[in-house]
């Protein structure tokens, strides 16, 4: 909290109140909903994220309806691990996170012992189906072998699905003379 003195001579408090730009996030989410092969949510169940390049891991557990959220991720690959007392551990390889993605793993978790591992080695794409967002990682080889006009970074947001060039505005003052 600021305080600031205006012309009226009065003290008046000014809040100041950050706000983070989404499209400059460098983070991303992983997310999902634990269940048993009948349907039922798994509570309590341990969830880790290990970065494949860094070896950092990041660690949530399932809440009482089986939901768990890893937020603000750093962007990178992840290996993911899913595991509870009494079920098989499942595990997710080479999931690769840009930045502001918000990716939807959930999984199914089998009955057996807390040693047996289930791995997924087929490859699904990452479903974003906690948010309607658009968005594209332009990865640094691409912007540094792109022929730029002029080197206008600005350009490359051109290669973002649905997007358009600016239209040009002509003015009435200076269409009719």
């Amino acid at each position: 909290m600021l305080t600031a003195h205006f012309p009226s001579g009065r003290p008046t408090l000014l809040f100041v109140l950050a706000l983070t730009a989404y499209a400059q996030s460098d983070t991303a989410t992983i997310t999902g909903i634990v269940t048993d092969t009948t349907g039922a949510s798994v509570p309590g169940a341990s969830i880790e994220a290990a970065n494949t390049a860094t070896g950092l891991k990041y660690r949530g557990s399932s809440n009482e309806t089986g939901a768990y959220t890893l937020a603000a991720v750093p962007i990178g690959v992840y290996d993911l691990s899913i595991a509870a007392q009494g079920f098989q551990t499942v595990q997710r390889p080479a999931i690769r996170l840009s930045a502001g993605d918000r990716a939807r793993i959930d999984a199914e978790l089998q009955l057996g012992s807390f040693s047996q591992a289930v791995r997924v080695l087929a490859e699904t794409p990452l479903l974003q189906s906690e948010s309607a967002n658009l968005n594209q990682v332009i990865e640094n080889t691409t912007i540094t072998q792109m022929p730029l006009n002029g080197r206008n970074y600005q350009q490359l947001a051109l290669l973002a699905p649905a997007s358009f060039p600016p239209a040009r505005v002509i003015s009435s003052a200076t269409a009719f003379r």
